[in-house]
């Protein structure tokens, strides 16, 4: 109409001048432009002004050769990335809305394109804090209202262009991409899940990018998933902290327990040539994913608990806690012969263990209890201690 395009004309007028002091090395005039902006955008047409942000941020000005986008200073690329968002939410929830065919639609749409594309460029910025920005602008780390479904297609498929682009080696990929990914695609999106799979297990790979793909295969990877659990089981031995604790919560959100995951895990806990760390992570892994009853899961638990390592004795209680069956008599009596343990932080999760037990109604451990109680053990203070907590009245 030609209120619209009174709106539009006098947007695109206003808005560049504006989104250039986007540049300004003040960081209050910077911080005044973008609240300009904001107020422009409630005091008219929030369409119009947000395809005009879209121009401003990504074509350089009349005097300017080089758009903000591209400015050498990354303050100013962060400043107008940071704009960038704010238009995005206001177009893609606009393109959501409206009807196809319509006249606004195809401009909107359009406009979103090409915005969309400028802040997934911006993911393989020079500078962390640019991309950190991008990322935040196209959905990752939680920061906006989710994009609407067909917006979040578009990002994901520009995400996967800049993974996937030819001479890209995986070392110069960037971890907010992943970001991106994990927080637009679907759940069991296999396109997704198979280039996470991928950078995983590129050892050459940034440690950041690495410990970004195990999140997102367990972000989307449906539970067993066989491919994925493979994928994850192959880098449980990583040398990198990071990467091996996402490894292992990928791996309790994918796997179900069968019987190849839980010797693997299971070989892990009881492998003497790995860190203590690995094996630590691996018995926690254990008694999170293994079934009840499991055998190689028991085995694996009991065989640490006579180990001369407290971290390991310790962990090795929950996986009896949690693996045991109600009828397993002898493993309620290790874990109560644990209350005896010359490492006090031992002896606190085995009375912890037992209080658990006894509250599910496991009257065994209540048996091994009064055991050590009216025998000669040492253990007889830390039992009654234990039966106190863990016994209710009558």
């Amino acid at each position: 109409t030609a209120e619209e395009g009174q709106s539009l004309g006098l947007a695109i007028q206003l808005v560049p001048a504006i989104c250039d002091h986007l540049g300004n090395r003040s960081a209050d005039v910077a911080q005044s432009a973008r609240a300009a902006l904001r107020c422009l955008a409630e005091k008219g047409n929030r369409q119009v002004t947000a395809r005009a942000i879209v121009r401003g941020v990504s074509q350089a000005v009349p005097g300017r050769r080089v758009p903000l986008l591209r400015r050498p200073i990354p303050e100013v690329r962060r400043a107008a990335v940071d704009v960038l968002g704010d238009a995005l939410q206001t177009l893609s929830f606009a393109s959501a809305g409206m009807q196809v065919g319509a006249s606004d639609c195809v401009s909107v749409q359009e406009s979103l394109e090409v915005g969309l594309r400028e802040a997934t460029r911006v993911l393989s910025d020079r500078s962390s804090f640019v991309r950190q920005a991008a990322a935040s602008a196209l959905g990752g780390f939680a920061r906006n209202v989710p994009f609407p479904p067909d917006t979040r297609k578009q990002i994901v498929r520009m995400a996967l262009d800049v993974l996937q682009a030819p001479k890209t080696p995986c070392s110069s990929w960037p971890e907010e991409a992943f970001e991106v990914l994990r927080s637009n695609a679907t759940p069991g999106d296999q396109s997704v899940i198979e280039v996470a799979e991928f950078a995983l297990r590129q050892l050459e790979a940034p440690c950041g990018v690495r410990r970004l793909a195990a999140r997102t295969i367990g972000s989307l990877a449906t539970p067993g998933d066989v491919e994925a659990s493979k994928c994850l089981l192959a880098v449980i031995y990583d040398a990198d902290a990071d990467v091996r604790e996402e490894v292992f919560r990928a791996l309790e959100s994918v796997c179900l327990g069968s019987a190849a995951e839980v010797e693997v895990i299971a070989e892990a806990a009881a492998d003497t040539a790995a860190s203590v760390q690995v094996r630590c992570r691996a018995l926690q892994c254990l008694s999170r994913m293994a079934p009840s009853g499991s055998s190689v899961a028991m085995k694996c638990a009991i065989d640490t608990l006579s180990s001369n390592i407290a971290l390991l004795r310790a962990e090795a209680l929950g996986v009896v806690v949690r693996i045991a069956e109600p009828g397993d008599i002898a493993a309620k009596a290790l874990v109560a012969a644990r209350l005896g343990d010359n490492d006090q932080e031992v002896c606190r999760r085995a009375m912890d263990a037992c209080e658990t037990i006894a509250e599910h109604g496991d009257l065994d451990v209540v048996d091994a209890l009064v055991e050590h109680i009216v025998g000669e053990s040492c253990l007889r203070q830390v039992a009654v201690r234990t039966l106190q907590r863990g016994c209710r009245r009558g």
